[in-house]
């Protein structure tokens, strides 16, 4: 095989270096491979939560574990996203998602995406019933979360305060949206604000940061939902 005649240094090495950009990716991609076929599970502890700070013992214990499975090849993923119940095994009152990743091993993006998250309250240390709603976790995105990388994986949401206020029982008897986004504000000097939602510019939503987070193998069966049974709520 004949090489072309690369008639100038600069060409010479903007071949080289294009040759070893292409070379890098495709070793990325076969790295990836590492991660297809694999199922995880990403838990969040209560001082992993970054946003809003200071509240990550509010926050943290109405939020799930998540259950990731990933398939596909190359640099492109194809990423299944659910909940675990509280027995570890997948909830199945939570639809799954099929979600979009780029990956380029460790490094890995997954989403943004819309995941309808079911969410319970059952402390009984308040005295009250147990409390379940599901809500929307808008731009729901997972950065570097697999094995592999640093550990310094990142989780970011956006949630609307008239979808969870509920599962805020210490608010009291008759609470509204509105008394969680005060609470929030008065727990953090202002620092941290109910938002515009993305849905419709009321100002309701908040943003959920969690940092330092990295999953473990889930040796469970994650299987696609997406019509839930009649004992689920919703």
């Amino acid at each position: 095989m004949k090489w072309p005649r690369l008639r100038s240094p600069h060409a010479i090495v903007l071949f080289v270096a294009c040759f070893t950009a292409s070379c890098a990716n495709q070793q990325a991609g076969e790295d990836n491979v590492a991660w297809v076929g694999h199922s995880y599970q990403l838990s969040i502890a209560s001082h992993q939560w970054s946003e809003p700070r200071g509240l990550g013992d509010d926050v943290g214990p109405y939020i799930p574990v998540f259950l990731i499975k990933v398939e596909g090849a190359g640099n492109e993923l194809d990423v299944t996203i659910t909940t675990a119940a509280a027995d570890g095994k997948q909830d199945p009152c939570n639809k799954t998602i099929h979600v979009d990743a780029t990956a380029m091993y460790p490094a890995l993006t997954i989403g943004p995406a819309e995941f309808k998250v079911r969410l319970i309250n059952d402390d009984p240390t308040d005295n009250k019933p147990g409390v379940e709603v599901y809500a929307t976790a808008h731009d729901f995105t997972l950065t570097d979360v697999l094995p592999g990388g640093d550990g310094n994986g990142s989780l970011s949401a956006t949630m609307d305060a008239r979808e969870i206020y509920p599962l805020f029982t210490l608010l009291g008897d008759g609470a509204t949206p509105d008394d969680l986004c005060a609470e929030l504000a008065d727990q953090t000097n202002n620092v941290a604000t109910c938002q515009p939602c993305p849905t419709d510019d009321e100002p309701y939503c908040l943003t959920l940061k969690a940092a330092r987070v990295e999953a473990t193998e889930f040796d469970g069966s994650i299987d696609d939902i997406s019509k839930l049974g009649a004992s689920c709520t919703q």
